[in-house]
């Protein structure tokens, strides 16, 4: 992580953002498990 951001900023922020769609798409589908009652 620490080498990414070292070897190029835009690198990193767009690793950074990727982590940060992953999660929502992953909160985002947990939700709407517990919406339909399959959790």
């Amino acid at each position: 992580m620490a080498k990414v951001l070292g070897l190029d900023p835009a690198i990193g922020v767009i690793y950074i953002v990727n982590i940060l769609l992953i999660v929502l798409w992953v909160v985002f589908s947990v939700a709407n498990a517990k919406r339909r009652g399959d959790l």
